[in-house]
């Protein structure tokens, strides 16, 4: 009876054991297939590569931690990084991903590079970025997106989710630099510290896309560049007719 007992502990034991590595890898596998979707829907959504160095979700604290995550230039802008945030940390309510509209209850963007660029003819790249993202709105014929740089932008390649509404309540930056350059004064780069920023109700507690949520951010930040000190006339008045010529 003990040698049955024994074998049948062991089983148990054994079987907790593969249920555990089980567990671990396929905890592995969502925080990869997290990251890879979240590359796809904002390269897309941006029409600009993305990517991003980890994906960390915490089950009990019930948050998304993203690392390195950079944005590129859109393509008629020279080659580099638009955006770089160290550290996105997205917290959420679980049980609201299976409803409809999930709730996010706070977006905190930290440490990060904002590299804002004005050319003569194009405007700066944050509005190109905030175009890309409005034109996901439009109607098809109007969204440009027949003519896209890259296949995997176009049309027909629009990932699963995009078009899914959220909620966010509270959209937060800290810690963050705006570096500006133009080719329309001699100024090579000028960096300055972007006061902490904090948007309420982003979504005034109405559902709405990921895409206006991305614009929303894009456009707050370009909007608090022009609260710095010292920003140069000709810059502060380029910026602001980019500001004042985008709307959702």
């Amino acid at each position: 009876m003990l040698r049955i007992l024994k074998r049948a502990f062991i089983a148990v034991g054994l079987i907790l054991v593969l249920a555990a590595m089980g567990a671990v890898v396929l905890f592995l596998r969502l925080e990869e297939m997290t990251k890879a979707g979240l590359e796809l829907q904002l390269s897309y959504m941006f029409m600009a590569d993305v990517t991003i160095g980890a994906a960390k979700i915490s089950h009990v604290g019930h948050t998304l931690e993203l690392s390195d995550v950079e944005i590129g230039n859109p393509p008629a802008f020279r080659k580099g990084p638009a955006m770089h945030f160290n550290t996105i940390l997205v917290s959420y309510a679980p049980w609201s991903f299976f409803t409809r509209t999930p709730t996010l209850h706070r977006i905190l963007v930290q440490d990060g590079d904002v590299h804002l660029r004005y050319e003569l003819g194009e405007g700066t790249n944050l509005s190109a970025l905030a175009d890309n993202v409005i034109n996901l709105e439009t109607p098809a014929a109007d969204s440009g997106r027949d003519q896209a740089p890259k296949p995997e932008w176009g049309l027909d390649a629009m990932p699963r989710g995009l078009r899914r509404k959220l909620k966010v309540a509270e959209f937060s930056c800290e810690r963050t630099k705006i570096h500006l350059s133009t080719n329309m004064i001699p100024l090579s780069s000028v960096s300055m510290n972007l006061a902490p920023f904090r948007l309420k109700e982003l979504t005034e507690g109405k559902p709405v896309s990921v895409p206006r949520v991305a614009f929303l951010f894009v456009r707050s930040l370009m909007i608090e560049t022009l609260s710095l000190k010292g920003l140069l006339r000709p810059v502060a008045k380029m910026l602001r007719s980019d500001v004042e010529s985008m709307s959702f």
